[in-house]
């Protein structure tokens, strides 16, 4: 959120970040402005129609919103995965990387299935509840 300090002019904007506990940086796969959905990497990211967003290019806007964002940018969502559902806090226009990034808290089902951001893993070794509860796994393609 994106605030202009009306006490003290000189600060210009404020910029108020809540918790995240998980972020990708990838390109976008789509869009939909009109229900605030950004998909990417197999995982949807949700915002609120008319959010700004901050751009990390040199040669672009500073602030930008959903409607400016295209299938095959390079984005970076930063939000809070609970539910089953990714809520966005922040979005940044970013170059292209070498590789996608996806991070976040694992997850593991009654079946002993692991997940990351509703992603399901295959994996060749068991981990312990101890080992998923502290692990934060970046997984990079």
């Amino acid at each position: 959120m994106l605030f202009r300090s009306a006490i003290s002019p000189e600060l210009g904007l404020i910029e108020i970040i809540r918790p995240t506990n998980a972020s990708i940086k990838a390109t976008v796969i789509s869009i939909n402005p009109n229900s605030g959905e950004i998909a990417l990497l197999g995982v949807n990211g949700y915002t609120k129609q008319g959010t700004l967003f901050q751009s990390k290019l040199a040669s672009s806007n500073k602030y930008f919103n959903i409607n400016d964002i295209s299938p095959g940018d390079w984005v970076e969502l930063k939000g809070k995965w609970s539910e089953n559902k990714f809520n966005l806090n922040a979005v940044n226009a970013i170059n292209p990387q070498k590789k996608q990034v996806l991070k976040g808290q694992i997850e593991i089902d009654e079946n002993g299935k692991i997940s990351i951001l509703g992603i399901q893993l295959l994996a060749n070794t068991l981990l312990t509840d101890e080992q998923t509860r502290n692990w934060k796994v970046e997984i990079l393609s």
